[in-house]
């Protein structure tokens, strides 16, 4: 048996051929009617499929959208990943964000090398004194000195050491007693021994025989230095009276070391 396909006029040639099952090759016309719809009949013995809007009834109806609208397929697998693209211009700072808390304090490193001396400070303060030392080694007796004018001369001497405390205070470092029965003249001397404390001293000394005959002073009595001051003066006395050496110092560790007064009755004052 034969069929005559027939071509309407503005339709194209295709070589599609659907065959129930399979496909083979054959000739068919696109539907140019522009409704969107394409409309064929596929023979029931040769399976040949031809486009038109009427089936012989050896034929079956089929029809299919020009627009291919079926179902989407599935996503085909990822292509590879193509070369990265120029760096984009760096963005705006961003706002600074909070504090993090503390992190653990690290281990102490090595000690760095000693810097150089800085200058020398302003001098502190004295600080208090301290206590008094041990008496030292009483010292040689010194050779007898040569005999004095007149024999009416009264000698007395310290038997052991006089520390001068409290500071700032008169210490009586020695006496000696006078009692003329009537009114006499004396040249009075007087030597004192003085020991130096670690921190200095300023020490001040009196001959007083019924009044000050005579004052000397010592400044910057330093370290364990020893020192002596000498006084001396004359009196008139017409009774009994104390001479007196006494001494204040201002560092209490101050040790008076020896002392002695010598009273000599003369005739007159000059």
């Amino acid at each position: 048996m034969r069929f005559t396909l027939r071509r309407p006029v503005g339709l194209a040639v295709a070589t599609t051929v659907v065959m129930a099952g399979s496909i083979t090759a054959g000739v068919a016309l696109a539907d140019g009617s522009g409704s969107g719809v394409i409309n064929g009949c596929v023979n029931n013995f040769t399976k040949v499929l031809r486009i038109s809007d009427h089936c012989t009834r050896f034929e079956r109806p089929i029809s299919w959208s020009q627009n291919g609208s079926g179902s989407p397929g599935p996503s085909g697998p990822a292509g590879p990943s193509g070369p990265a693209g120029p760096s984009g211009p760096a963005g705006l700072s961003g706002l600074s964000g909070p504090s993090g808390p503390a992190g653990p304090s690290g281990a102490i490193g090595p000690s760095g090398p000693a810097g150089p001396s800085g200058n020398i400070g302003p001098s502190g303060d004295v600080g208090p004194s301290g206590p008094a030392g041990p008496a030292g080694p009483s010292g040689d007796i010194g050779p007898s000195g040569p005999a004095g004018p007149s024999t009416n001369a009264t000698v007395v001497q310290s038997t052991g050491p006089v520390t001068l405390t409290p500071a700032n205070t008169a210490v009586t470092v020695l006496s000696l007693p006078l009692s003329p029965t009537a009114s006499t003249n004396y040249v009075i001397f007087a030597n004192v021994g003085l020991r130096g404390a670690r921190f200095g001293a300023t020490v001040t000394c009196t001959l007083n025989a019924g009044g000050v005959i005579d004052t000397e002073v010592n400044q910057g009595l330093l370290g364990f230095t020893r020192s002596q001051l000498v006084l001396s003066g004359d009196a008139t006395l017409s009774g009994a009276t104390t001479v007196t050496v006494s001494c204040t110092s201002s560092n209490r560790a101050i040790v008076a070391t020896s002392a002695n007064i010598t009273a000599i009755q003369v005739g007159s004052l000059g």
